[in-house]
């Protein structure tokens, strides 16, 4: 009777971490993808290059710089890398990806002052990720 019911509540344990690993998965899938549809539907010019795969955004800008953002299943997390202000990890907090030393800084804010920063966008087009 005790074995079943630790077999019972082992399985449910594993189906619950389960299933929360699936829906942050596609959250993260979610959340790279609208960043590549943001960037891929304005076609700005300098952007060489995006990829998405596997989890990993890669962002190739014509001056051989390169952001990655990518997911990390274990710590639930988005890490990213960027060519101007350098390695963030990001957790998913009150429905924004929040850097985890500086919940001040959020993901899609720092992509976008990044690139208005760094980049001349034409005209009043300014970079807004979602």
């Amino acid at each position: 009777m005790l074995m079943n019911i630790i077999k019972h509540t082992l399985s449910q344990s594993i189906s619950e971490k389960s299933s929360n690993l699936a829906s942050f998965v596609n959250l993260v899938e979610k959340s790279l993808s609208n960043i590549f549809d943001s960037l891929a539907d304005k076609n700005y010019n300098f952007i060489e290059d995006l990829d998405l795969s596997n989890g990993i955004l890669r962002i190739d800008l014509k001056n051989n710089k390169t952001y990655i953002i990518n997911i990390q299943k274990n710590n639930k997390q988005i890490w990213l890398s960027s060519p101007f202000s350098g390695p963030k990890r990001f957790e998913y907090i009150n429905n924004e990806w929040v850097d985890i030393h500086n919940n001040k800084i959020k993901l899609y804010e720092l992509i976008n002052t990044e690139f208005n920063n760094n980049y001349k966008l034409i005209g009043n087009k300014k970079l807004k990720l979602l």
